[in-house]
Formats: C-alpha cells, sequence, structure tokens
C-alpha cells in the first residue's frame, strides 16, 4: 500500500474514532501526523515498506510514533484486544501460536482454555504424542 494511502487512513482514524468518545476509546492521531511531511519522515525512518502495515504496538494506546510500527499482517492480527495470552513450559505466546507449534486446532485449544484446563489438556496431549 502507498504511504500516503496510510496516512489518510491515519487521519480518517481521528475523524471515526473521535466518535467513540461515548464509549471512552478516545483516540488520537499526534499532531505531527496531521502533516504529511512529518508522517512520511517518521515512516522512512522506521521501516516503512509498501509490503507492510502500520500497527499500534499497545492497542489501547495512542496514534502516536512511540506507538506505532511497520508488521505483517500475520503479525498485526495477533495485536488484538481479544487475543488471548497463556504461560506454558514458562514462555508466553498466544494460543494461535500454541495451536501452530503442537499442531492442535486453535479452537480445541479455545475450549481448553475457556474451560480452564489448557495446560493439564495441552501437557496431556503433548506427552502422549512424546513431545514433551
Amino acid at each position: 500500500m502507498f504511504i500516503t494511502t496510510w496516512w489518510k487512513g491515519a487521519i480518517l482514524k481521528l475523524v471515526v474514532i473521535s466518535d467513540t468518545m461515548a464509549k471512552g476509546e478516545l483516540r488520537y492521531v499526534m499532531n505531527g501526523y496531521m502533516i504529511f511531511k512529518a508522517f512520511y519522515s517518521w515512516a522512512m525512518t522506521n521501516g516503512y515498506s509498501s509490503s507492510l502495515s502500520i500497527d499500534r504496538i499497545n492497542v489501547d494506546g495512542n496514534y502516536c510514533p512511540e506507538n506505532c510500527r511497520w508488521v505483517t499482517m500475520e503479525i498485526q492480527n495477533g495485536n488484538k484486544r481479544n487475543t488471548i495470552y497463556v504461560t506454558f513450559n514458562d514462555k508466553v505466546c498466544t494460543l494461535k501460536e500454541l495451536s501452530e507449534v503442537y499442531a492442535i486446532k486453535y479452537m480445541t485449544l479455545y475450549h481448553w482454555y475457556r474451560g480452564g484446563n489448557l495446560k493439564e489438556r495441552l501437557k496431556a496431549v503433548i506427552k502422549h504424542d512424546g513431545l514433551l
């Protein structure tokens, strides 16, 4: 995507997000972003590529240079409010990552997580398969 498209999108988010104030989710695009040259300068020095997407590091944070980065869509899709993080074998990871590492369907892990027995069920499965 062209950098001007990202900039216009950031400005549009400023307008759209300001309408969510009633929901208590006021976000803003830093004043410097309102000027294309400032946005362009930040983008070029922070890894902009037409194959990447702009992403907020902290999804609850503001749209500002300190909280934005250029990432792949896969990384951006994992950086959402509803992403489930778990600690397994002393590592913090997402449920999706666990699914990929142990080749277990995401929805199976999700149901185990919701049932409160994710770690026990996962350990039993990977021990049975000789992965632990």
